[in-house]
């Protein structure tokens, strides 16, 4: 499965549009795959740090221009969409707030990059 048939399907499991014509519309999905991944979702994503926290160039290239339509997703493992949709109902009041997605994917990986190497 390419990448970004994989943010589709992810937002579609998710049953969420998400237009990226704006900059918190990329921001949210940026952070969103960021969170999944760190929840347990294994996309593939490799991060770094940014100037609004971790960011993935390949994350945003495979978002441009590209609108999700909720529609049954066949492609994700079922271990995965279980997963995305816990993700989703734990945080479901919080994934339209850029700022809090902000902080929370920003205090997850300067934690993990600060301390996962200590014993």
């Amino acid at each position: 499965m390419s990448e970004r048939k994989a943010i589709a399907d992810v937002f579609e499991c998710m049953d969420k549009v998400v237009v990226v014509d704006e900059f918190n519309d990329r921001l949210k999905i940026q952070k969103i795959i960021y969170l999944l991944q760190e929840y347990g979702v294994g996309l593939g994503y490799t991060y770094c740090w940014y100037l609004y926290g971790p960011y993935c160039k390949a994350v945003g290239k495979d978002a441009q221009g590209y609108e999700f339509e909720p529609k049954p997703s066949a492609t994700l493992s079922e271990g995965a969409r279980t997963k995305i949709k816990e993700f989703n109902q734990a945080f479901k009041t919080n994934l339209n707030d850029p700022k809090w997605l902000e902080t929370a994917a920003s205090l997850i990986y300067l934690w993990k990059k600060k301390y996962n190497s200590r014993p």
